[in-house]
């Protein structure tokens, strides 16, 4: 459950089937740190192999793809070319290159639809993999590509997803609300005024992803 925090752990409800074989639960076997208290407060944590950082891992024999998110970037230039530019995978892509992983970063358009930024991404791995097989840390965006698209020269062993929002994003549904009817094309004009996409802002909503996104994009077979 990477990402997840003891707050959020404590919303999840009890269900009796569930096992979870290389875990335990802690009550009274917390060490005498100063946030002990604290961390009683939340209840029981889950501890687990993986919420423990290696010092060393095996690396992996085929590349990464670094694919951002809605907004994002691969580099961006707030002052021009003269300036150094601002890395979206800052840190995150040389961490991975210093301990010998082949890294892929890809660039999609920013707020442009899915199907938009599915179609870009997979033109990005295609030249810059040059028929590897890869493993992609991304989104909606490749499991539209996956699903749909299909590409033929895009050889993908498993796709990992942080915090997209696969069941829509509430947040996206309250500020619709708010926008109302009404004034949502006079926005949508100028933010296009403004040379802004907008394809993505609908998409985010839980009922485009109920609906039509995720009952229209089933998993790739033999992609973990």
């Amino acid at each position: 459950m990477a990402g997840i925090g003891l707050r959020s752990l404590r919303q999840i409800p009890r269900n009796p089937g569930l096992r979870l074989p290389t875990a335990r639960l802690l009550d009274d076997d917390i060490s005498g740190n100063p946030q002990d208290a604290e961390v009683r407060n939340l209840g029981r944590a889950i501890v687990d192999d993986f919420a423990t950082i290696r010092s060393k891992y095996q690396t992996p024999k085929h590349p990464i793809v670094l694919a951002h998110g809605l907004l994002g970037f691969n580099e961006l230039h707030l002052a021009g070319a003269s300036l150094p530019g601002i890395h979206y995978w800052r840190g995150i892509a040389e961490a991975m290159s210093n301990n010998g992983i082949e890294v892929i970063t890809t660039s999609v358009p920013a707020s442009s639809s899915i199907e938009e930024r599915a179609a870009k991404l997979s033109t990005d791995i295609e030249s810059k993999a040059g028929g590897k097989h890869v493993n992609i840390i991304a989104g909606l965006d490749s499991r539209h590509m996956l699903s749909k698209l299909k590409p033929p020269n895009v050889r993908v062993k498993s796709l990992t997803t942080i915090a997209s929002p696969h069941r829509g994003s509430a947040f996206a549904d309250y500020v619709f609300d708010q926008i109302g009817p009404t004034n949502l094309p006079k926005l949508y004009s100028a933010l296009g005024k403004m040379h802004v996409q907008t394809g993505a802002f609908r998409q985010l909503t839980r009922r485009y992803m109920h609906e039509e996104f995720n009952p229209n994009t089933p998993d790739r077979e033999g992609v973990r």
